[in-house]
């Protein structure tokens, strides 16, 4: 049973949601994309599920509608396209192009990696803000305590194993763990405050951390794939710690190896203990698979087991029309009626 809103749950500023979103099937984008494209290169990702449109952005302003009422204000950031399905003119919905917060010098950009490092600089950006991304759904009600707890954003302290792959994101996981364990000192983190590395709540994922414990540096993290609720002042704090490589980083229009990614920030966090620890998973389910759940998808949508959806894309999709028709009927059957966010 969702636990009652309190406004003392609210902290002073209020919560923000961050959302990026493309439309790929813009022909100006497509035009852009082409012009920038780099040759084939293994260093370079270009996936074509990092830009697929869904069509299902109206229903992401329905579940926020309905499940998040309390939310201060969506920014919804893009390199310039404008959804027609919104209404722009809502009071809660910031229109943020990158040229509004990313230095023009690097724009175009085809990667996620500058948008998100930036994210601090977002005009009217609350303190406390939670980032989506469009695959992330609300399907339940979720209170503001969902995300931060007396102020401190909700997360898990999992500690991992060192990251070994030769593939773009293990590359890019070794980059911002190398930063973190520049700046911060494992002991000092987990032995300073045992019970956000060693708690109950983490139930199973413990087994993870436990023979991490006793070495000497951060090695990786577990990554849920969630929406992230961050601090800006630790943002912030973090972009000036790391100028250089995140300043790098924006200048790189397609995702690549010596990149650094909006998990900086999360493992910053972490590493700085401004977190509360928290089972993320209750109440959450990110299916990585989508065609093997395609017969439940209105149960994953009803609400009465989560209240956080994700559907993560994937080239392994069979079919990719065929799939997103069926979602697309499934979410117009959960969600029926328009938001005030659109037209």
């Amino acid at each position: 049973m969702q636990k009652p809103m309190n406004v003392k749950d609210i902290p002073s500023g209020g919560i923000d949601f961050v959302l990026p979103w493309v439309d790929n099937e813009d022909t100006q984008w497509q035009d852009s994309l082409r012009k920038w494209l780099p040759a084939t290169d293994a260093s370079f990702d270009v996936s074509a599920a990092r830009y697929r449109n869904w069509h299902l952005l109206r229903f992401w302003f329905r579940g926020v509608e309905r499940y998040a009422p309390w939310v201060r204000k969506v920014h919804l950031i893009t390199c310039g396209q404008k959804p027609h399905c919104l209404d722009f003119s809502h009071p809660k919905l910031h229109f943020v192009r990158h040229e509004d917060y990313i230095p023009v010098e690097s724009l175009p950009v085809f990667s996620s990696n500058p948008i998100e490092v930036n994210l601090h600089k977002i005009e009217d950006l609350a303190e406390h803000f939670v980032y989506f991304n469009d695959d992330i759904f609300l399907v339940g009600p979720v209170s503001p305590d969902r995300f931060f707890h007396k102020g401190l954003p909700r997360d898990m302290g999992i500690l991992k194993g060192p990251c070994t792959g030769d593939d773009i994101m293990s590359h890019v996981i070794r980059n911002n763990m190398a930063l973190v364990n520049s700046k911060y000192s494992k002991c000092k983190a987990v032995w300073g405050h045992p019970l956000k590395w060693i708690n109950p709540r983490y139930r199973g994922f413990m087994k993870l951390a436990l023979p991490c414990l006793f070495r000497p540096h951060f090695e990786t993290f577990l990554d849920p794939h969630m929406a992230q609720p961050y601090l800006k002042s630790l943002y912030a704090e973090t972009w000036e710690s790391f100028k250089k490589e995140i300043l790098e980083t924006t200048t790189h229009r397609f995702r690549g190896k010596t990149d650094v990614t909006q998990w900086l920030f999360r493992y910053s966090q972490l590493a700085a203990c401004k977190f509360h620890p928290t089972d993320l998973y209750k109440k959450t389910r990110i299916v990585f698979d989508i065609d093997n759940h395609l017969g439940e998808i209105d149960e994953l949508l009803s609400g009465k087991r989560y209240n956080i959806l994700g559907l993560n894309d994937s080239m392994q999709i069979k079919d990719f029309e065929t799939t997103r028709r069926l979602i697309h009927e499934a979410f117009e059957r959960k969600f029926p009626e328009k938001s005030s966010f659109e037209l």
